[in-house]
Parts: structure tokens; C-alpha cells; sequence
């Protein structure tokens, strides 16, 4: 297999397009992990980027999805009941964006979502292999994660979710010439298979230590295969000024522009 994963865009349009802009140097086909609105001021925008993309080969469902063809439909998830005030507001925000829209909304209920996919052994999802939206964050909920592959015959799953871009393997026995590219053949390990974990991060709103955004490049099989992230460059600054200026209460404003912080702390 030969393709991009992109994850967590929430409709944030300078971010995709500098993934847009990644892809296109090295053409490959594309496959979405999910989650393309929320928290963005750039709802309608990202969909019409991506119903121009004949190159998506793959529509994978995320939470923030399945939300807004509940939404959509008049039959909210559960999970929309229960989440807090400030990102109430961001969602209730962009529900009436898309509505108003009109062509936005009738786009997103036709893409051919799917929980999982399968290709080459390989195994992609949103969130994780247990077929829920838990998050695979912390080392144990990797390797619990692992076991759960491993059982089911995998070797390799690609998730999104966490919006960190991490390359996980338990036990660690592929080769890692750097923290952010993976290479892996087919190795045995006593106890059996060693299984990799590989998070995509997220295009429009990372929250890992460094600010940075990131999208996988992924080659091969789950036998023998290679995975790198990599980094997205465009102007946080500006992107944080149209945050600023969306008409949300101030605490969801500020809630969302806290995630960026760690990447002016890093560029200081």
C-alpha cells in the first residue's frame, strides 16, 4: 500500500491546505481518519476543499462525524448530551454553519463512511482497534491496544483521535531511525508478532508538545512496511487571529486558542 492518512482536520482551512500542498509533491492516494469539523472557524470551506479531492480513496468515521449526521438527522448521539458548555458552543456553532450552507450539509450525509478499514493488513480507525472512541494516549493503552491487534490478526493499526502523532511498537523491536519514521519487516518475537501503533496526529488541531501538526506517510504491508509523520508549516499566528474573531462565547475561544500554545513556546 502506498498512501497518506490524514486525521482531526476540524475545519481549520490553512492546515489542510498545507497537507493538500504535501500530498500533491508526492502524489499518493488519501486516506481520512475522521473528525473534519469542530473547533475551526473554516467549516463549509474544508468540506468544499475535500469534495474537490478525487485522490481520497478512504472515508474513515470519527466521533465529531458521527455528531453531525446525528445532528443533521434530528438524532443527536448520546455523547452530544454530555459534552461541557465550551464546546457546546463550538458545535452548536458549526451545525448552523453547514445548514446554512446548504450544499456543505447534503455533501457531508453522502461521503461513504466506514468504522474501520482494512488494506494489506493493515488495519485504520479513528480512535482505536476496540471499536469505540476511547483514547490510546499512555504507554498501557498502546500496549493494550496491541494485544487487541494482535488478536485480531493484525500487525499494524493506524488511528488518529489524541491529535499527537506518535509510532508506537510492542515489543519494540523495529527499526526506528528517527522518533518520527518507523521501518518494520517480518520479524517474530516469542510471544508472538510484534504489533505497531501508528497515530497520524492531527491536521488542524495538535495537542502534543511541540504545537506542531502532522499528517502519516505510509508505505508497504503489514508484513514489511515503512511509516514517517510529518510536519505541517503554515501561519498558527493568523489562524489564532480568525479563532479570536469567531463569535463564541470567550471561554470556548480561549479553550480552543490553549491548544496552540505549545507551539509558540517551542518557536520562543
Amino acid at each position: 500500500m502506498n498512501a497518506w492518512v490524514l486525521s482531526d482536520i476540524h475545519a481549520n482551512r490553512a492546515a489542510l491546505d498545507a497537507a493538500l500542498a504535501q500530498v500533491d509533491a508526492d502524489p499518493a492516494p488519501i486516506i481520512i481518519l475522521g473528525d473534519l469539523l469542530t473547533y475551526g472557524p473554516d467549516p463549509c470551506a474544508v468540506l468544499d476543499r475535500l469534495s474537490e479531492r478525487s485522490d481520497v480513496s478512504h472515508w474513515v468515521l470519527g466521533n465529531h462525524d458521527e455528531l453531525y449526521l446525528g445532528l443533521l438527522a434530528g438524532t443527536p448521539p448520546p455523547s452530544y448530551h454530555r459534552v461541557p458548555d465550551w464546546l457546546r458552543a463550538t458545535i452548536d456553532w458549526t451545525c448552523e454553519r453547514i445548514e446554512t450552507d446548504g450544499a456543505a450539509a447534503a455533501w457531508l450525509r453522502t461521503l461513504p463512511f466506514v468504522r474501520e478499514h482494512v488494506d494489506n493488513g493493515i488495519l485504520f480507525a479513528h480512535a482505536n482497534p476496540f471499536g469505540n472512541w476511547r483514547y490510546v494516549d499512555r504507554d498501557e493503552e498502546h500496549r493494550e491496544a496491541a494485544g487487541v491487534l494482535a488478536r485480531r490478526g493484525f500487525s499494524v493499526g493506524v488511528f488518529g483521535h489524541t491529535h499527537r502523532g506518535r509510532l508506537f511498537t510492542d515489543p519494540p523491536r523495529s527499526r526506528s531511525p528517527g522518533p518520527d519514521r518507523l521501518v518494520w519487516g517480518p520479524r517474530s518475537h516469542g510471544t508472538g508478532t510484534e504489533v505497531r501503533i501508528l497515530n497520524a496526529g492531527s491536521v488542524g488541531q495538535p495537542r502534543n508538545r511541540t504545537g506542531t501538526s502532522t499528517i502519516l506517510r505510509l508505505r508497504g504491508t503489514g508484513r514489511s512496511g515503512e511509516a514517517s509523520l510529518s510536519v505541517l508549516h503554515y501561519d498558527v499566528a493568523k489562524f489564532l487571529m480568525r479563532l479570536d474573531r469567531m463569535p463564541l462565547p470567550e471561554s470556548t475561544v480561549d479553550r480552543l486558542g490553549s491548544f496552540f500554545a505549545a507551539a509558540f513556546a517551542t518557536a520562543g
